[in-house]
């Protein structure tokens, strides 16, 4: 009875050790295992290492993606002790040596590797193993045969089905016991388990620190030339027209503000159905004029929002010298007092404005000047009054109705036609405070007095011009939306064609992340360099943009009205890098949840 007790607490004590040595891995004789091992050595540093303290579910879940098989019962459990040794020469690591278990045909398998620093398997050690072809792994000449290779060599060994696809170093090693396939088999996934391990509790995945997702992206893009400049035309075609489109919303506006400013006033008064511009009483033959009483000028002038007026009278007479069968010469009478300061924009070819209030003298538009063949000092004639004038000046173009006018004192102009105190029109300009929108609709309660409103004019145009804008905004969307479908069409295509690499990135401990990261870089280089080619091409062709726009256009202000600069490029090139970094998620989030080991069986298959 004392003699069954006394087995009894024997089995109890040593139950606690038992168990923990059928899943971990410890060296027999440590002390003889290291300087057979690595005879240079001084010393060894144990390590225990369990994958449950190490990361737990987790970590688990990426050594066997890694792996690209799960872990199986007794000798692959989370809370497996594994045994790591830190090899010393002095106070210098030099080397490490792990064992791992494996489940054989027949048992347990033990097989230990001694490795260099770097992961580089310098010694194949089988300490355990029970098989018909035992003898045979025990022989240098195969275990020779892993010396030198490392866990790079074992990315594409898919431990599940015993293959390597492609086929390279693991399928170069010979099974030297034909009927023992399960056993060594069983080796190689050890092999590839304690590589992992040793990699991911001593080495901190130190290979990947030599993943450059930047370098690989941009390498990759390289692989597929015509590809990747195809797609880069098109988001440069989205980035040009979006640029184009935002310069010509920024200068048209500027330009039409500018050239309504230039007029010097934003209302005209006439009398009710007189024409008000040149082109128009030009093709009335010169009828059709009605006149204001000069004091109507001092009126308007009194008004607390006007800032100045102009009065000016305009007259019209037939020339038969004016081509075959003679034309139309108009006449505008202004005041020298304030026109001139009220339309300060005017610039002289040749000459200046008139020498005195009251003289002879005329100022002519650029067009009229070259029509009339005058120059400053020649003498003008005004047909029907046989009134002499001399040419005091000649303005430059302006690309406005003033080219084709002639401009004379507004008291000479009277003289001449017989219409002192009249005028065909007032020009009036308003306090830039002032409520112009009151002031109009008082205005337009005067008798007999017809009101232009050049904002309303504005307002027309503007409406027209809407029209062009949604035309242009519509084929920038449509081009944007054309790259974005190339982006995303050009990453999927990328992303289908790699699998197999990106498999194996995920199998040397890339994580989703960092996949999902590299796939991604490649997008945004692609809009980034879409971006920066269209942007600056937009800024190079403004000119040929607005030839082109301004040849659409029912209307459009003289001077450049298509306004890019660096800062608008910049703000496009924002853009469509955001719209990059939009279309690449899903490319990214696929390539992102490629399973690594099923992609190589794929390619195998």
């Amino acid at each position: 009875m004392r003699k069954t007790f006394g087995i009894l607490l024997l089995l109890l004590a040593i139950a606690p050790s038992a168990l923990p040595a059928a899943v971990g891995c410890d060296l027999n004789d440590p002390d003889r295992d290291v300087k057979r091992l690595f005879p240079q050595s001084t010393g060894y540093k144990t390590l225990y290492v369990s994958i449950a303290k190490k990361g737990g579910e987790k970590l688990l879940e990426d050594v066997e993606r890694r792996l690209g098989d799960a872990f199986q019962g007794l000798y692959e459990t989370i809370d497996v002790p594994y045994t790591m040794y830190q090899i010393f020469k002095g106070r210098e690591i030099i080397g490490y040596i792990h064992g791992v278990n494996q489940k054989g045909r027949y048992g347990g398998i033990q097989v230990f590797l001694a490795l260099d620093t770097l992961g580089v398997i310098k010694t194949f050690y089988i300490q355990k193993l029970t098989s018909k072809g035992a003898k045979s792994f025990r022989e240098d000449s195969f275990g020779s045969q892993f010396a030198g290779l490392s866990l790079a060599d074992f990315y594409r060994y898919d431990p599940a089905s015993g293959k390597e696809t492609p086929r390279g170093k693991i399928t170069a090693i010979k099974n030297p016991a034909s009927g023992a396939a399960d056993d060594f088999t069983a080796m190689l996934r050890a092999t590839k388990k304690n590589l992992i391990l040793v990699d991911e509790f001593l080495l901190n995945n130190r290979h990947l620190s030599g993943f450059r997702p930047v370098d690989i992206a941009y390498k990759n893009l390289l692989r597929k030339k015509m590809r990747s400049v195809l797609t880069v035309l098109g988001i440069a075609l989205a980035a040009w027209v979006l640029t184009s489109l935002l310069g010509f919303n920024r200068g048209y506006q500027i330009s039409l503000n500018k050239d309504i400013d230039n007029l010097g006033f934003q209302m005209l008064v006439t009398a009710k159905g007189c024409p008000y511009e040149a082109a128009t009483l030009m093709l009335k033959g010169g009828t059709g004029l009605r006149y204001l009483n000069a004091g109507i000028a001092d009126s308007i002038a009194a008004q607390p929002e006007v800032d100045s007026v102009t009065p000016m009278l305009m007259q019209a007479v037939f020339d038969p010298n004016k081509g075959e069968s003679g034309g139309i010469s108009a006449y505008l009478g202004v005041d020298p007092a304030t026109f001139p300061r009220m339309k300060g924009t005017l610039a002289f070819k040749a000459g200046g404005w008139f020498t005195d209030p009251g003289a002879r003298e005329a100022v002519l538009g650029y067009e009229a000047a070259e029509l009339e063949q005058r120059e400053v000092g020649d003498m003008l004639l005004i047909p029907e009054k046989d009134a002499e004038v001399k040419v005091a000046g000649i303005l430059a173009r302006t690309g406005t109705q003033d080219d084709g006018t002639i401009f004379l004192p507004l008291s000479a102009v009277q003289e001449i036609f017989g219409k002192e105190g009249e005028l065909t029109g007032i020009g009036i300009k308003v306090h830039k405070e002032a409520d112009i929108a009151a002031f109009e609709e008082r205005m337009y309660r005067l008798p007999d007095v017809q009101v232009v409103s050049l904002s309303q004019v504005k307002n027309t145009i503007m409406m027209l011009v809407s029209t062009a804008k949604v035309m242009v905004l519509s084929i920038a969307i449509i081009a944007v939306l054309i790259s974005v479908v190339g982006v995303v069409n050009t990453i999927l295509m990328s992303v289908m064609e790699r699998r197999q690499e990106i498999g194996i990135l995920k199998a040397m401990g890339a994580k989703a992340r960092d996949i999902f990261k590299l796939i991604w870089l490649e997008t945004v280089i692609l809009c980034v360099g879409g971006g920066i080619v269209g942007s600056a091409l937009a800024v190079l062709t403004a000119k040929l943009t607005e030839i082109f726009i301004r040849g659409v256009l029912p209307f459009s202000p003289s001077g450049g009205f298509v306004t890019i600069d660096w800062t608008l490029a910049l703000f496009t090139l924002g853009v469509v890098t955001a719209i990059g970094i939009l279309s690449g998620i899903y490319p990214s989030w696929k390539a992102g949840s490629v399973r690594p080991l099923e992609t190589m069986r794929s390619e195998a298959e």
